[in-house]
């Protein structure tokens, strides 16, 4: 990725790995939130994944990431 970047590559498209990361947080969660329908717990592990997808990418893309990705 940071090959890309280099090259004056200036959009990365992180739809596929955010929603992967939401829709198996969902898969997970949701049998312990059916007896209860506990859609919130849901959407809280939802919304959970996705920020730590988004922050796994942000640190791939960081300058810093450079030396340890290659």
């Amino acid at each position: 990725m940071h090959g890309a970047l280099a090259r004056g590559v200036a959009k990365v498209n992180v739809n596929a790995e955010l929603r992967r990361a939401y829709l198996e947080a969902v898969r997970a969660s949701l049998p312990s939130a059916l007896p209860g329908s506990d859609v919130v717990s849901v959407w809280a592990a939802g919304r959970d994944a996705v920020r730590d997808a988004a922050l796994e990418v942000i640190g791939r893309l960081s300058p810093r990431a450079e030396g340890a990705h290659a």
